[in-house]
């Protein structure tokens, strides 16, 4: 996975998101907008989960059928193994994060963080 450091974080570097790893506090980073560096991140194949009309919640297809670790409690459901959060665009790909949808998103994991 190609992650930029942090003192390279701008949108021409890739794409702004935020990673959640299970008991672990959330990451901004910028990371390539690759559909490879997606599945290394949450380990597996990908499921899309819409948290609002335009912020995505990445996570790993089939996390509970592996067993992996709870991360976050949202109604009705656990999610389990790591997570990204990150926008999308008009053509329906992934993009960065606004500051706005950052400070949502962090609230949304301090909110559904599982203990």
């Amino acid at each position: 996975m190609s992650v930029i450091k942090k003192n390279e974080l701008n949108e021409s570097s890739g794409i702004k998101i935020i990673i959640k790893k299970p008991h672990e506090n959330q990451e901004l980073k910028v990371v390539t907008n690759e559909f490879k560096d997606f599945q290394k991140i949450v380990g597996g194949y990908i499921e899309i989960v819409e948290i609002t009309k335009d912020i995505l919640m990445v996570c790993n297809e089939e996390g509970k059928l592996n067993n992996l670790r709870p991360n976050l409690l949202i109604p009705n459901d656990t999610v389990v193994g790591t997570v990204f959060f990150c926008s999308e665009d008009e053509n329906t790909n992934f993009a960065s994060l606004t500051e706005s949808q950052i400070k949502f998103v962090t609230e949304f994991i301090e909110k559904n963080r599982y203990l």
